[in-house]
């Protein structure tokens, strides 16, 4: 599925339910990669507009924290099996 904006069509990877709720007028949400740049976005839909936002990337610093924390837990994990 895919939907469009800005004149490009958005391929949809993650998409909830038209409604959470019966007849709530609940917005459809989504993620998505932007056919322009490739960039992962969030949108929602409702019956009268359609908006996205650019969801943001980790930084490199984020990403080098995670990492050793994820080592550390693995270290841990063999020394107390």
């Amino acid at each position: 599925a895919n939907w469009a904006t800005a004149g490009s069509n958005s391929a949809i990877i993650l998409r909830s339910a038209n409604n959470f709720a019966a007849n709530s007028g609940d917005p459809t949400c989504d993620f998505a990669l932007d056919a322009g740049n490739g960039s992962l976005i969030f949108g929602t839909q409702t019956a009268n507009s359609i908006t996205a936002a650019a969801v943001p990337e980790p930084s490199v610093t984020a990403m080098l924290v995670l990492g050793a924390l994820g080592l550390g837990a693995l270290r841990l994990r063999r020394q107390t099996v």
